[in-house]
């Protein structure tokens, strides 16, 4: 983690980093050849950007995908705000808005 001290005062909504650390173990290999680091910090425009290496599993995760969806909803109606998904074939990143 690296949150600067001047984002240390505003905000997220409650359990908003949760369903991004849960998706790192639902859609990703994670083993001696595979190793994880999640990168967590706040960037210049009052947000708190979550990172990690993609690693996709062998068979498709047993999961009804509503995690993202979830956390796009809660931003919209606690924030009026957009949170931001991008994914490549290497990193997936999450970029969340914060509040004071």
């Amino acid at each position: 983690t690296n949150i600067t001290d001047e984002h240390k005062n505003l905000r997220l909504p409650v359990l908003s980093l949760l369903p991004l650390l849960e998706n790192v173990t639902v859609h990703n290999r994670i083993d001696s050849d595979h190793k994880m680091t999640v990168t967590v910090r706040s960037d210049k425009d009052n947000t708190v950007v979550v990172e990690n290496p993609i690693f996709p599993k062998n068979c498709p995760p047993d999961t009804n995908g509503t995690g993202l969806d979830n956390l796009h909803n809660r931003f919209r109606l606690l924030t009026g705000k957009e949170i931001i998904v991008e994914s490549d074939n290497n990193i997936f990143r999450v970029t969340l808005p914060l509040t004071r």
